[in-house]
């Protein structure tokens, strides 16, 4: 009897922080995704429930949360990835426009840092960036303060790099944010990065493509998504594949396809409001973009882009690795557009 083949979820790996932003946004996240996944160091493991306990628990209740335990998560290899990247980002001078000081340092646990699975490795990463004046000793022994823009940046990082991981416990950790200013950190060091000669940045403009649900109870918006979440969940999926596509073109061709496939995502997205404005008689909308980079799997770990040189310091060659580094955008906005 052949092995039973196990479905791989799409999570939206929600990032920066160990809890959301905005909880009445997850009720919008939910449509999109087939659940929410939360980078959750041990010590703060009921932090989601304590901050937010109605939507957390009510997720959990429907088996729509995912809690990471980065003591779990990450292991020595991603450890090495990290350092790696941020030593060639400060040796390359891409982190050089960060000011030294700052009055409000914020706590980054010592396990997101790696300190579970690679001391060492760790204590690398903590020297270089203490040079820098970007980090200072643990207060509590438990947490590193930090530059709130330095662990914005690993944060970032920690969404990518853990994505080949979640593939092993059959999530697809898809890396989405509230906040507009995380991502466009994201793209801004893309940007930055020596990229490959196939890899481009693309973007995805914010598609009003629901109402947004954050004022309604989460069981109504749970009743919601049973019914009409499918058409949701593909149209984010839609969105990742493109990009996938999209990546290892050239300029003209890139242009050309992108062009068409706006057009259908646009018109896929009208025919989504539209049905989401009729079941809620409400004219706010909730919108979706991506942003991020796709290389051809022959030029090695896509990661590896992140910054120059880093390929020269540890990255490996592994094709079972994501050909691609993104970032979702979901929030709520204006007045859906006269249509």
């Amino acid at each position: 009897m052949g092995q039973a083949t196990v479905e791989t979820r799409n999570l939206a790996f929600y990032y920066p922080g160990p809890i959301w932003q905005w909880g009445d946004q997850i009720k919008n996240a939910i449509l999109f995704f087939d659940g929410v996944a939360l980078l959750v160091p041990d010590y703060l493991r009921n932090k989601p429930v304590d901050v937010d306990p109605a939507i957390a628990t009510g997720l959990l209740n429907h088996g729509l949360l995912e809690i990471l335990s980065p003591e779990e998560m990450i292991t020595k290899e991603a450890a090495d990835r990290m350092a790696g990247t941020i030593v060639s980002l400060i040796e390359s001078g891409a982190i050089d426009a960060i000011p030294d000081g700052h009055p409000h340092f914020a706590e980054l646990s010592m396990s997101r840092l790696g300190y579970a699975a690679a001391p060492d490795i760790a204590d690398t990463i903590f020297r270089r960036l203490h040079e820098r004046g970007f980090v200072r000793p643990s207060e509590d022994g438990v947490s590193i303060p930090m530059h709130p823009i330095v662990r914005n940046l690993i944060l970032v990082l920690w969404s990518q790099f853990l994505r080949p991981i979640g593939r092993t416990l059959g999530m697809e950790l898809s890396p989405l944010t509230d906040r507009p200013e995380v991502m466009a950190g994201l793209v801004e060091l893309l940007g930055q990065a020596e990229m490959p000669s196939a890899g481009h940045i693309v973007q995805f403009d914010l598609k009003a493509v629901g109402v947004d649900l954050s004022s309604f109870p989460l069981e109504e918006v749970l009743q919601f998504r049973e019914s009409e979440g499918v058409a949701y969940r593909r149209y984010s999926r839609d969105l990742q594949s493109l990009l996938r596509a999209l990546g290892p073109l050239d300029r003209e061709e890139r242009t050309a396809a992108l062009r068409d496939r706006r057009d259908e995502l646009a018109e896929r997205a009208l025919a989504l409001r539209q049905n989401a404005k009729q079941a809620w008689k409400k004219d706010v909308a909730v919108t979706l973009g991506l942003a991020g980079a796709a290389w051809a799997l022959l030029h090695g770990d896509v990661l590896a882009g992140f910054a120059a040189g880093a390929s020269a310091v540890g990255f490996g060659t592994r094709q079972e690795d994501s050909a691609d580094a993104y970032s979702y955008l979901l929030r709520a906005s204006a007045k859906f557009p006269q249509i």
